[in-house]
């Protein structure tokens, strides 16, 4: 906001008024430019106490009001401003009274009073004051304040657009982008972004503005033009952000090796940015997708050690942990992922991640022989992870840990059940070609089963059946 200061031209002729009156005027004019602001209150109110008609009248007003800001008298400050707009309508100072009214009603809360004296002010003194942008944004953060958020927006984007190049456009587009944004119109809040970043800069938050454009291009499906904005912030507070989001955009569209060289550059340009532990855990990631097991479970290592243990990095440390858990499962170290498993499942708070470990573990005390702790887990996950992904796979696993243990009644019920299950998912699959096929694969698998436990109790007709 620009800063107001009290008006100059302080030694006023004033010979028509009578003498003492005269006196007080002249005596809070001085009192005043010299910055002794109680004394000259008490000028100014004797003078508008004795000479409320008069010509300087609404300007003694305005002065007392400037004087009683000074001294922290909102409030009564309000009340010598308010008298001024009564007064003469031509006052040189009325629109800075205006303001500073606004201004005064805005800090108290008042918003919709301080809203109606700023658009006063732009009606009264038009566009081409130099008040107009400070108003418009007044109105702006008013509005904000009430929750009229199409409202503000307006009035953010009418301040820049009267000063592009003044103090205040830059807050202006920034509040825009981000109201542009909660109003779920990303393309319209990049462009504000955009604007900002492009018009200032120098600003200290240019940068961020930037990464904000190119996140809300992402979030309107652009994610080539992301790709460019966030390739352009290379310096600063939000570059190591700005190349994470930049290797999200490689990964979508394709492009894992181009992902991986920003984030490998991103750990050497960064090396103590916080966000070093997600390109860590990205690159383990890819790397176990590409079948590099050891390599993997390294980086996860390095990702968890980097990460810490607070409360923060729990989600981060879970998907660690998880992964970490895959990677030893690659390598055939299946009894040291057991245990990072039940570590993830235990931290995590996301049931999908959690059901994910879950299965994880039991699978893997499957294969190490100890089908009694895999049977445990696998009767849980249904309770304790309904609708997951996994849910056929875990109740097929309780028939294979049944089977393990030569259990052929209890296996088969499991296998009937699982095969039930199975049928009733592909069913509900059907709009889903591979879903409903892998659905009906299982429900095959655990049929043949069941012919197998039948011939195995010695029941060879319902084996034969089956």
């Amino acid at each position: 906001m620009p800063r107001l200061r009290a008006p100059a031209g302080l030694l006023l002729l004033v010979a028509w008024l009578p003498a003492q009156d005269r006196e007080d005027f002249r005596v809070g004019l001085g009192l005043q430019e010299r910055g002794l602001h109680r004394e000259a209150a008490k000028a100014f109110e004797r003078f508008v106490a004795a000479s409320p008609e008069a010509a300087e009248a609404t300007e003694a007003w305005y002065r007392l009001g400037v004087c009683r800001e000074e001294l922290s008298k909102a409030a009564d400050a309000c009340k010598a401003y308010e008298a001024m707009l009564k007064g003469d309508a031509e006052f040189r100072h009325r629109a800075e009274g205006r303001f500073r009214l606004g201004r005064l009603l805005q800090a108290a809360g008042k918003q919709a009073e301080a809203v109606a004296q700023m658009e006063a002010l732009l009606q009264e003194a038009g566009q081409r004051h130099y008040l107009a942008p400070a108003a418009c944004f007044a109105i702006g953060e008013c509005r904000e304040a009430r929750g009229e958020k199409a409202e503000a927006l307006a009035a953010y984007d009418r301040t820049a657009a009267l000063a592009p190049k003044g103090e205040l456009a830059f807050p202006a587009l920034y509040k825009a982008g981000h109201l542009a944004l909660a109003a779920d119109d990303p393309l319209a809040a990049a462009t504000r972004f955009g604007r900002a970043a492009d018009g200032f800069p120098d600003h200290e938050a240019a940068t961020e503005c930037r990464y904000l454009q190119g996140l809300a291009l992402v979030r309107g499906g652009r994610d080539r033009q992301a790709e460019a904005v966030f390739a352009r912030v290379t310096e600063g507070p939000w570059a190591d952000d700005a190349m994470l989001a930049l290797a999200d955009c490689l990964d979508r569209r394709g492009d894992a090796d181009g992902a991986l060289r920003v984030l490998a550059e991103l750990r050497r340009r960064h090396p103590d940015s916080p966000l070093g532990a997600r390109a860590l855990e990205r690159t383990a990631f890819a790397r176990l997708q590409a079948g590099k097991g050891d390599e993997a479970a390294t980086l996860f290592d390095q990702a968890l050690a980097a990460l810490g243990r607070d409360a923060a990095a729990a989600p981060a440390r879970s998907r660690c942990l998880y992964g970490l858990a895959e990677a030893r499962v690659a390598l055939g170290k299946d009894a040291e992922a057991v245990d990072a498993y039940a570590e993830a499942e235990k931290l995590s708070t996301d049931p999908a991640l959690r059901g994910d470990a879950a299965y994880g573990a039991l699978f893997a005390l499957h294969r190490l022989g100890r089908h009694r702790e895999s049977l445990r887990i696998a009767k849980a996950f249904a309770g304790e992870y309904p609708g997951h992904r996994l849910a056929l796979q875990a109740g097929f696993a309780v028939a294979e840990n049944l089977w393990a243990l030569e259990d052929w009644a209890g296996a088969r019920a499991g296998y009937a059940e699982a095969a039930t299950a199975a049928q009733a998912a592909a069913a509900v699959a059907g709009a889903e070609p591979a879903a409903a096929a892998s659905a009906r694969a299982l429900a095959d698998q655990c049929a043949y089963k069941v012919a197998w436990c039948d011939w195995l109790r010695e029941q060879p007709a319902d084996a034969a059946a089956g």
